[in-house]
């Protein structure tokens, strides 16, 4: 008897994962509206991003000024999607399992980190397409701010993960810290916008080799680990040089930009750290006696396939 139980439990109302994002994101807006980030640095126009108006861009609506660097944001809504779409369990699926072995399916909780980790997705694809069609300096900041929010997620929930961080914490509080800390170094220093990424990728490879070494395995999480490092760097690589690239790379690098490619790249990092947070997750919460094909069903050790 097959029994798909690779997806994560509906024990909690998927509404609540939204709703707590949708908080986090008013009061950055609310924090972006009141003009707190007006004073950092962003940048803004075809000369940033490296995609000029060509033969094919004058058959397009004049608002559409960035059409492939707009289109790419469609990565992010696929990835949230995904994920929101594997934090839920079909009914029936449930019952086989509850039947069979118990309830092995993990816990609420775990479901909730990951929808509103595809809510949070969700968000930044919306966010740098209204950026891109828009070019405005506080939707820059709004799009930077997407992308820490993230970050701040995942820091959330590895320290959850490792147990240094309660089921009383505050989430709401804790998830703005990283954004609100980030622009304030902005601020305070020219550079800090660099600095300040270089630190949070450092504390997200510490955690994630911390969540390796005590939930991982080599097969699934230890490859979605080595596989989004190598996207990040290519990123870091592509964003660097997307101008110069535009002017003298590939014939590739001239109409789909290196910031185009670079947004490829951040999707798939956003994509790999979701998968190696569902492969330490399985570790972590899921019955040890269940050996996993990823993903895919269970066998029970010692047995053939349940």
């Amino acid at each position: 008897m097959t029994v798909t139980v690779h997806q994560l439990s509906d024990g909690t109302s998927g509404y609540v994962p939204l709703m707590d994002v949708s908080g986090l994101v008013a009061v950055l807006y609310l924090l972006a509206v009141r003009g707190l980030f007006d004073r950092c640095n962003v940048e803004l126009g075809h000369d940033a991003y490296g995609e000029y108006p060509s033969t094919y861009a004058r058959r397009l609506p004049r608002w559409l000024r960035m059409p492939f660097n707009t289109a790419v944001n469609v990565l992010y809504l696929l990835c949230g999607w995904y994920w929101l779409r594997k934090a839920g369990c079909e009914e029936e699926t449930r019952a086989e399992t509850k039947a069979l072995r118990g309830p092995l399916l993990m816990p609420a909780e775990a479901a909730y980190w990951f929808r509103a980790y595809g809510w949070l997705c969700v968000h930044r694809g919306i966010v740098q397409a209204l950026f891109m069609v828009a070019q405005n300096r506080r939707l820059a900041s709004l799009c930077e701010l997407s992308r820490l929010l993230i970050v701040s997620w995942c820091v959330l929930w590895s320290l959850r993960l490792l147990g240094f961080l309660g089921e009383g914490t505050s989430r709401f509080v804790a998830a703005l810290a990283v954004p609100v800390v980030h622009f304030v170094c902005c601020l305070r220093d020219p550079r800090g916008h660099e600095r300040a990424e270089i630190h949070q990728g450092l504390l997200m490879v510490l955690l994630m080799a911390f969540l390796q070494f005590r939930y991982g395995d080599v097969a699934h999480s230890l490859t979605s680990l080595v596989l989004g490092c190598a996207c990040a760097a290519l990123l870091a690589v592509l964003a660097r040089n997307d101008m110069e690239l535009a002017r003298s790379g590939p014939p590739l690098f001239r109409s789909l930009t290196g910031f185009f490619w670079s947004r490829v790249c951040e999707a798939l990092v956003l994509h790999c750290a979701a998968r190696f947070m569902f492969a330490v997750s399985v570790n972590k919460y899921v019955d040890s006696s269940l050996q996993y094909d990823f993903p895919g069903t269970p066998t029970v050790a010692g047995g053939g396939a349940t």
